[in-house]
């Protein structure tokens, strides 16, 4: 992780890495089902008036990736962060996209 990062993302390189770290695929349970209300990707596009694919076309990456990560059936890795961070003008935190998980709702 270089120094432009870094200091673009506000984050110590060793936090950075240890969020990198600890970040794990979420678990699906057979009872529980994500409640994806509060992905930031989520709270982006509901405040800019978006739709998955239109924010998918602006980030670079295909609607169902997003959608995977929204509905927490999977996560979003480093690169991917950097340039939904980059691509959103920092209003999507590197932080939040690295450890968010999906709140469970039964």
């Amino acid at each position: 992780m270089d120094l432009q990062c870094q200091c673009l993302f506000g984050l110590s390189v060793q936090k950075l890495e240890t969020l990198l770290d600890s970040r794990q695929r979420v678990e699906e349970s057979p009872h529980l089902m994500p409640n994806p209300d509060n992905h930031p990707i989520r709270r982006y596009c509901e405040l800019h008036g978006l739709t998955q694919r239109t924010f998918a076309d602006i980030v670079g990456f295909s609607e169902g990736f997003i959608s995977q990560m929204i509905r927490g059936h999977d996560v979003c890795g480093r690169s991917a962060a950097i340039q939904i961070v980059k691509k959103t003008g920092g209003e999507i935190r590197l932080e939040e996209l690295l450890t968010w998980e999906a709140d469970k709702i039964g």
